[in-house]
């Protein structure tokens, strides 16, 4: 047994009195089973030897009373078997309640440091890592990454202060992090001139916009921020939030093309889009990549532009996951 032994012991024998069974379904995941020990040694092989999803239901039925030998040997699950793990965990009934899901997801990433090795460790990273950039397990994947560090390559987040302007108006706070070696410089006058179209056109002028730039200290990218009235008490609709960058004949946030939802809270939501500027009806139109997160309870949003050229959708992607108000 681990950790909390005793407390686990109690509540499960507490939890389970009433089941009697020694036998395990064969196939269904989502099939009713109960654990019969006779010897507290006994507890964590006998987990072993369920199926993942029977692993889940035990969780389930017992509130949370073992939960470390459960996230323990779902861990290895992940570790030995990521992409069966993963299908599990999406298809499970019982991950469709949200602080059942938070508590699985929780459980297994502070698990993971557990494993012996650095290895295996490093090989589910890399797995995860790929997974959570598209297809049919990026949610999940993304989700057991948030906030795993292994071997620096997450990089610490960066603060921003958006600051006000004018009296009156309230400044804004964000978090995110970039890629190793990048960082932000307030936006001049000049480098709005010389480098469009990365200027946030139509973005509040009463707050400061800042410039991104590379491990090359190339310009790539620009980041701003801004509040938005809500129409007739709407704050989520896109059209409402956005309204300011999404019509513009020069340069706009194109959400009509695209806005794919990459992380959402009951605040708000992030999502990827395109950022289109055309000077002119004969010229040609440039597009980069965009990124829209809004908190609909500071009626507040930020905005980037990445340049298309120059950084990779999965950097967009890591970019725009880690943004928090």
């Amino acid at each position: 047994m681990k950790r909390f032994q005793i407390v686990i012991l109690t509540i499960m024998l507490a939890s389970l009195s009433a089941c009697a069974t020694n036998s395990l379904p064969s196939s269904s995941t989502e099939s009713s089973v109960s654990i019969s020990v006779s010897n507290p040694q006994d507890f964590l092989s006998e987990l072993e030897d369920m199926e993942t999803g029977q692993i889940l239901e035990e969780l389930k039925i017992s509130d949370g009373g073992y939960t470390e030998d459960c996230f323990s040997v779902l861990s290895k699950r992940l570790v030995e078997f990521p992409e069966d793990t993963l299908r599990i965990l999406k298809h499970s009934k019982l991950m469709t309640d949200e602080k059942f899901e938070e508590l699985v997801i929780t459980g297994i990433r502070s698990e993971i440091s557990y494993t012996e090795s650095d290895e295996e460790k490093k090989a589910l990273y890399k797995y995860l890592k790929s997974a959570s950039t598209g297809g049919e397990y990026a949610e999940m994947a993304s989700k057991i990454l948030d906030g795993w560090t292994f071997e620096g390559e997450r990089i610490p987040s960066h603060e921003i202060e958006f600051a006000a302007q004018e009296s009156g108006q309230s400044s804004g706070m964000i978090s995110i992090t970039l890629p190793q070696g990048w960082e932000f410089q307030e936006k001049t006058k000049k480098s709005d001139t010389e480098h469009e179209p990365l200027m946030l056109a139509g973005l509040n002028p009463l707050y400061t916009v800042y410039d991104i730039y590379d491990s090359d200290h190339t310009l790539i990218g620009a980041i701003g921020y801004s509040n938005y009235e809500p129409y007739e008490g709407d704050k989520d609709s896109v059209q409402v939030v956005y309204s300011a960058l999404r019509l513009g004949s020069v340069y706009r946030f194109d959400t009509d093309s695209r806005y794919d939802v990459v992380k959402t809270n009951k605040y708000g939501t992030t999502a990827l889009t395109t950022v289109v500027y055309q000077d002119g009806a004969n010229a040609e139109p440039v597009n980069n990549w965009g990124i829209l997160s809004y908190n609909n309870e500071k009626e507040c949003f930020v905005a980037v532009e990445l340049e298309s050229n120059s950084v990779s959708e999965s950097q967009v992607l890591e970019i725009a996951k880690s943004i928090e108000f």
